[in-house]
Parts: structure tokens; sequence; C-alpha cells
């Protein structure tokens, strides 16, 4: 099985265009995927080890079937993780969710600072390049 792009992309392409246009919907449906690995990664590990990142991506992306107007897009970080990491919130790791400790006291105070030496940016660049060097079928 071939899944390593939406079979109806131009249909896709024209769905996601007009979307943004505001004349539209999109529709996406990725089949449920059983990742072989994750190589026995803890979410510690696929969360500060960009090897184990990438690896992990990859074989999410290769294992997926995309339909409707799905596109086959590769994450290296899930929901708002990344954005609450580099805002500052320390993670805690657990079997199966991370959690962060509130670093926000009052939302009237301070500001926010992209820092381009912070660990995490540094571990999602690393990681976006792995993936970007991976010869994906």
């Amino acid at each position: 099985m071939d899944t390593t792009y939406n079979k109806n992309f131009n249909t896709a392409k024209e769905h996601h265009l007009k979307f943004w246009d505001k004349n539209g919907m999109v529709l996406v449906v990725r089949l449920p995927v059983k990742i072989n690995s994750g190589n026995g990664y803890s979410l510690e590990n696929l969360h500060t080890n960009a090897a184990a990142c990438a690896e992990s991506a990859v074989e999410q992306l290769i294992g997926t079937t995309f339909l409707a107007d799905t596109l086959p897009i590769v994450m290296t970080d899930y929901g708002c993780i990344s954005q609450a990491e580099l805002l500052g919130a320390t993670p805690v790791y657990d079997m199966e969710t991370i959690w962060y400790n509130p670093f926000i006291h009052d939302a009237w105070e301070g500001e926010l600072i992209f820092d381009r030496n912070h660990k995490f940016w540094l571990f999602l660049e690393e990681a976006a390049a792995r993936i970007k060097d991976y010869n994906i079928p």
C-alpha cells in the first residue's frame, strides 16, 4: 500500500485553498496508525532526543493512510507541547501524557520573548533537520 501521499492531492489542495479563502471546508481523515516501535522510547525521550523524535515521526508518516483532504505532514511536536515549553513551562513526563508546571502567575505582567537558544527550540530544529534527511519512499 502506497501511503506516502494523498491519492486525491489535487482535490485536497483545491479544498485547502478554498478553506483559507473562507469559501469551503476541509475534511481530514487519517486511518489509525499502529506504531511499530517508538522503539521503546518513552514520552520524555521522544521529546528530548531528536533522533527518536524523527524516527517516530517518519514511522507515523509512512504508516498513515491519508484520506479526504488530509495532507502528509510530519510534526516534530504534539498539540501545545512546544508552545508551553517554549513559553517557559517545565514539562513533567508521565507514562502516557505530559503535564506542565504553572509558570505564569499574572497574565498582565512580563512579556513573551522568543529565544532561539532555548533548548527545546534547538531540539525542534534538530528533529526537523533529521526528518528532512530521511529518505522517505
